[in-house]
Order: structure tokens, then sequence, then C-alpha cells
């Protein structure tokens, strides 16, 4: 028995006990420090966004404006958090942004919503008809319901919908500066004579938290506090009741956009009644010969050159590109008696030319067939309205206004903003998850490929032959 005691007492022994209170202690402090930690995130923001894109957070620019907010904000997720995160994970991605908001804003307040635990919920809000998932924005008595697809990107293909990217953050900051703001903009949407493709504007407007309504000229006049009408590529001709419209329109101020496209037919009295305002809109289609200023090869798709800096600031500085695919071209024709003033807002290189509307198949550009040609203008009247003619319909394309690769729905929402006067305006890149798309010019196409095609497999026969070459000689 003495010595079972005195091995105890040993130096191994005493080493032995030490070293395996202090292994207690550390497994100890550990599990104590993951229970703080995790006690700790539900509070406070302490999960790291390793993302290249910071797809889990949110701007600066976002928390700024967060700090000014002094109105209670609820933001309620019409399902459990556990369901709605495990949809995808783009509903993950939403679920921590909208999160954030709580955490930057104390007045901001998230919470959880199952209608099925919870039936009697839908009572409180009698004039909406809510859905599972669907997120509730409320400042006092103005509410906005969000339909958990309104915070994505997305493409359909047939009847199967995929997510592209993350708006998650442009629409909540949105949503809530509509909500506390007091001030209300119209966009006039006109229609009645044929008008295609305004479905992406409207949805990029109403997403900017801009009221958007439509308005037929046969049989209404535009309304006085629409800052913006938009007449997007009509095919059938205005009458001079229609033309007297816009006139009212123009002298009260407002502002017309004008999106051209190549199928039209040809307007004579909506097409003079831009020219007497200094702008032309010309037939055929605008094409490009510089290969590294086009898309998927297409000479149709050019990016355009930004002509000021007004409508395109921070664009330029930042080398982000706009398209103008299916172009029709613009001639601009200065005032004599001074009733207008004309600023060329987007151009296209000296490199390219115009594919006349009557070429036949063997038609073939010269040099002196190329010059520069104007994408986008505006016409500034003496008496306040303006006039902003688009020669391609297509830059407003949902693909386009939706896309990361191109700025067309920055530069869309800058004179958009500017045009209306917007106090509070915001704007951010989606957020794509699991790698970006690639986007390459022609030229950087063909570059990417000669280097895989043929120089690396060159560099490796010669390494090869110079390996065996070596061994050979030894």
């Amino acid at each position: 028995m003495k010595k079972f005691f005195e091995k105890f007492r040993s130096s191994s022994a005493r080493y032995g006990a030490a070293s395996t209170t202090i292994t207690a202690l550390v497994l100890a402090g550990v599990v104590l420090v993951n229970v703080i930690a995790s006690m700790a995130g539900e509070r406070m923001n302490l999960k790291i966004d390793l993302t290249a894109n910071s797809a889990y957070q949110i701007g600066e620019e976002t928390k700024a404006y967060l700090e000014t907010v002094d109105k209670e904000i609820d933001i309620i997720i019409l399902d459990t958090k556990e369901n709605f995160t495990a949809q995808n994970q783009y509903f993950t991605q939403a679920d921590t942004v909208i999160n954030q908001y709580a955490l930057a804003n104390s007045k901001i307040q998230v919470s959880y919503v199952d209608l099925v635990e919870q039936p009697g919920f839908e009572a409180q809000y009698p004039d909406y008809q809510l859905e599972s998932d669907d997120i509730i924005v409320q400042c006092g008595d103005r509410v906005k319901i969000l339909d958990p697809l309104d915070l994505f990107n997305t493409s359909q293909y047939y009847y199967t919908w995929t997510i592209e990217s993350s708006k998650a953050e442009e629409v909540m900051t949105s949503t809530i500066m509509a909500l506390t703001s007091e001030e209300e903009i119209f966009v006039s949407i006109l229609t009645g004579h044929g008008e295609s493709g305004t479905n992406g504007i409207a949805d990029l407007l109403e997403t900017n938290n801009l009221t958007v309504v439509n308005q037929s000229l046969v049989t209404e006049d535009i309304r006085t506090d629409a800052k913006l009408a938009i007449i997007a590529a009509p095919t059938r001709d205005y009458d001079q009741d229609m033309l007297t419209k816009l006139d009212n329109y123009l002298a009260a101020g407002g502002t017309l956009l004008y999106l051209a496209d190549p199928s039209q037919p040809s307007l004579p009295n909506l097409e003079n009644y831009l020219t007497q305002h200094g702008i032309t809109v010309g037939s055929g289609v605008v094409f490009e010969t510089n290969q590294t200023r086009i898309f998927n090869y297409n000479a149709y798709f050019p990016v355009v050159s930004y002509a000021e800096s007004v409508y395109s600031a921070g664009l330029s500085e930042q080398n982000l590109l706009t398209a103008m695919p299916y172009c029709r071209p613009l001639e601009l024709t200065q005032s004599q008696d001074g009733s207008y003033t004309l600023t060329t807002l987007l151009q296209f290189a000296a490199s390219c030319g115009v594919y006349p509307a009557d070429a036949d198949e063997n038609w073939q550009p010269t040099q002196d067939d190329l010059g520069i040609q104007v994408a986008m203008a505006i016409s500034t009247l003496s008496d306040g309205g303006r006039i902003v003619v688009s020669g391609s319909l297509s830059f407003a394309d949902p693909t386009l206004l939706t896309s990361t690769s191109v700025s067309n729905s920055t530069y869309l929402m800058n004179l958009v903003n500017e045009i209306t006067e917007r106090e509070e305006s915001f704007s951010v890149e989606p957020k794509e998850l699991g790698g970006s798309t690639l986007s390459m010019t022609a030229a950087e196409t063909n570059f990417v490929g000669l280097v895989f095609v043929v120089a690396l497999p060159v560099v490796l026969v010669l390494a090869g032959i110079f390996v065996w070459l070596g061994r050979k000689n030894r």
C-alpha cells in the first residue's frame, strides 16, 4: 500500500497531474469561450464575412443612412428563421443582411412569424394578401409587403426561376427610405400606341421606391405631379392632340424619356416633334468594329463612352461599362433661337458606323462610314421642360438592368435621380454568391483562347524537349 501511494508522490505523477489539470482547464476555457461567443453573437455582429464582395454585410453608405433613422421600423419575416434560411444560400444571405439593420439601429426590429402557427396574425393586415416568406416592413401606419423574390435578380427558363444575384440591401434600404420619407415621386409610363419593353424600367424604379403609374394618352393627360414620363418605342404615331399633351406637360416643367428601337415603323409626327427640339432619331442600327468594345462577338452590342460627368457620376472613374445594344443613331441640331440647349450624354466611339435600314446583304462599311455616333442626348427647353432621347430600347432590357457585368441600372438611376431631384436615393451593386460571372469582350476572349490553346501547349512541349535533352546528355 505504501508503495502505491509513493507512486503519486513521485515527480512524474505530479507532472502528470498538473498536465491533466491544465488540459482540463484549457478545455473548460474553450467551452466557456464558445458559449460566451455564441451568446454574444446573437446580440452583436461578431460574424466575419469572408466573401470577396462582402455579400453578407451592409455597406458603409447604408450604415451611415441608418444612423439618421429616428422612427420605429418593424421588419417581419413570415416564416421561421430556420425555414426561411433553409431554402438556399441566397435566402440565408438575405436573412443575414436583414438582421444587420437591427444591429445598426436599435429602432429597427426584426422578427419572425409563422402563419401556420399564428393564423390570426393576418387579421392585423386586412388590406394585404399575406403569404409565407413575405416580408413586412412597417413604419407607423405605413406598410410595404415584399415578396421574397423582390430581394433577388432572377431569370426564367420556361417555368423555372433561377436567382442570379441578391439585391437585398438595396431593396431593404430603399424601402425604409420610402416609408420614412414624406416625399413621393411619380413616374408615368405612357401607353396606348403599341409601346413595349417597360417591365425592366418599372421594376427598377419601383425597387428604388418611385411610384410608377401607367397612363394612356388616348384618354388621359400626363399627370402634372409626374416628374418623369416615359415613351418606350411606340409602333403607332401620335396625332396632334397627343403632341399637345406632351407640350402641356413639358411647359409645366416635366421631363420626357423617349426610347427608340430599330423595329419601329416610321412615325413622322412623333419623330418630327423630337426633331423640332433638336434631336433626330435616325434609321439603321449602330455597329462597332473595335472588338474590345463589344460583347459576345456581337457588333450590334457595343459599349458607350460617357460624354458628360453629371449623370455618369462615378462610372467613368471606376471604368464601369454601359451597353447600348441595337441602337438607332441620333443627330443633334443646335437651336437658332435659344429655345433649347442640347447635351450629349452617351456616345459611341469613332470606330462605329451605322448599318443602313435599306442595305442589302452584300453591304460592307468603308472607313468613310465610321465615326462617333450619339447614343443618348438631352434637350433642355427654355421653359424648363426636358426631353431625353435614347436610341436604344434594349439599353433598359431587364437582363441588362439586373446584370452585374454592366452598369446600365446605375446609369439609368443616376439619370432618373438627377431629373426628379431626389433628395434621398440609393444604389448598391447586386451581390452574387458562389463565384462571380466572368464577362469578357471579344478581344479579351481571343487573348485568353490564344494563351491556353496555343501559347501554353507550346511552352509545355518546349519544356518537355528541354528536360528530355538534359537527361539524354547526362
